[in-house]
């Protein structure tokens, strides 16, 4: 999930320099002196409507992970929103 977040609210929207380690040093930086903002209960009407069976149930496909076809000794599998994104309760 956070690198579902972190991934979703800092890439461009088209890739044109390359991104390495001093870039992921710089962005860390860059949020670690922003205030901490919860991404916690947004993670939409189909995941809050889904019990602990049914949220069990899904999947990741591992041809969709990042890096897959890259032929690199890893690869990123996002987690999806949902069981433990909710509000807490009042």
């Amino acid at each position: 999930m956070l690198a579902a977040i972190f991934f979703t609210a800092t890439a461009p929207a088209q890739n044109t320099t390359p991104f390495g380690f001093d870039q992921v040093v710089d962005l860390a930086k860059t949020m670690a002196a922003a205030p901490y903002v919860s991404h916690m209960g947004k993670a939409g009407a189909f995941y809050q409507g889904l019990n602990y069976d049914q949220y069990r149930d899904i999947r990741f496909v591992k041809q969709h992970a990042l890096w897959h076809d890259q032929n690199l000794p890893f690869e990123i599998e996002f987690f999806h929103p949902g069981l433990y994104n909710r509000k807490p309760s009042p």
